[in-house]
């Protein structure tokens, strides 16, 4: 298990419309250009956590060139009230100062790039995943102070 400093942690709120064989976390540089699939709408100013579906068809993220993966998730269900123990449907994913290899991140701004396969997707094909791009975090790990 992972020291988690009593800090602030960047986390994922998610509600899958429908399952998915796979569900990917990277971290990717802050001035990273990419076009999601995914994006948040202004209709409820504020409340940045609520997205929709962007008009465009999709594309490719393979040219993303990622720092490195955080979390990764095969076979997940959609959400609702049978699948999430407490009952409001939602997904939430913390993470800490480590990549998913347990390394630890370097100091830095980052964005969060998540991938979602759609239902009938093929894994290879990255034109198959809904993405989202998070805002840019900042990573500020501290030397642990020594009793």
């Amino acid at each position: 298990m992972f020291p988690l400093l009593a800090r602030h942690l960047p986390y994922h709120v998610a509600s899958l419309a429908f399952g998915t064989r796979s569900l990917k976390f990277d971290l990717v540089e802050a001035n990273t250009t990419f076009v999601p699939t995914i994006g948040a709408r202004g209709l409820f100013d504020g409340f940045p956590w609520i997205t929709f579906p962007h008009p465009n068809g999709g594309g490719t993220f393979a040219r993303v060139k990622t720092v490195g993966a955080l979390a990764e998730f095969g076979y997940l269900p959609r959400n609702d009230e049978a699948t999430n123990p407490d009952g409001t449907g939602w997904n939430v994913v913390v993470f800490g100062p480590y990549f998913a290899n347990a390394t630890v991140i370097p100091n830095g701004d980052y964005r969060i790039l998540m991938r979602a396969l759609r239902v009938t997707g093929d894994l290879k094909r990255q034109e198959d995943y809904d993405s989202y791009l998070s805002e840019v975090i900042g990573v500020r790990n501290e030397a642990p102070s020594t009793p």
